[in-house]
């Protein structure tokens, strides 16, 4: 069935969309849709399939706002350039970056509260413990969400990263020498809008060339110039 959700647009007219990846995580993508398609603040979904084994194009039926991206005849994972193309392909002026495993709750909307982004910041999720969370790990693996104006992103971008991991590191440092500031999620406010569908690590990097995270480590520091 294909709904045809009316998005509530904010007073100061800016509209506001989700982008997210995807390589062969098609179960857990419809779980977190699911809580996306829940808020009609949402004007649009755009959906990297990253040459999943499954077309994903058939979710576009779910409801008007999704856009699924097919890139096909690819081996491994680049979550880099995969997000890049997603952001280039949405046609909004706010976006919630959100992993395949990253929900809105829908008892606390995040675009009812006091959290305003304005043009001079960021907001990310946290990445480490946190005092809500327990060993589960629903907040500690928060660090790919982002919250950005999309004029922001594209001053910046993904340099590309197909390996496991850092990939959002490389673009908080790129941001940062934009001179925006990178608030936490989690530091603003005890209200829980977004957590994280805890898995075991092989899911991680399953898709990845690179599976080891300290040799994906050091060719993360080549890549941002460091020693």
């Amino acid at each position: 069935m294909n709904h045809d959700t009316k998005p509530n647009i904010p007073t100061n007219n800016e509209t506001i969309g989700i982008v997210s990846v995807c390589m062969n995580r098609e179960k857990m993508l419809k779980v977190s849709l699911a809580s996306w398609l829940l808020y009609s603040e949402i004007s649009e979904i755009i959906i990297v399939d990253w040459a999943s084994d499954k077309n994903l194009k058939y979710l576009e039926k779910l409801d008007t706002r999704i856009k699924v991206v097919r890139v096909n005849d690819k081996k491994y994972f680049n979550i880099g350039e995969a997000y890049n193309l997603a952001f280039d392909s949405s046609n909004v002026d706010k976006i919630l970056k959100m992993d395949v495993d990253y929900m809105l709750n829908p008892y606390y909307n995040l675009f009812d509260s006091s959290i305003n982004l304005s043009d001079d910041i960021f907001i990310t999720g946290n990445w480490l413990d946190h005092p809500k969370d327990n060993d589960i790990g629903f907040l500690r693996f928060l660090n790919g969400f982002m919250y950005i104006h999309k004029k922001n992103f594209i001053k910046c971008r993904y340099t590309g990263w197909n390996n496991y991991g850092w990939e959002d590191d490389n673009l908080y440092n790129r941001l940062a020498d934009e001179n925006l500031k990178r608030i936490k999620l989690y530091d603003m406010t005890d209200k829980l809008y977004i957590y994280h569908n805890p898995h075991g690590d092989k899911v991680r990097t399953e898709y990845y060339e690179q599976k080891d995270w300290l040799e994906s480590l050091l060719e993360h520091k080549k890549t941002d110039g460091e020693s």
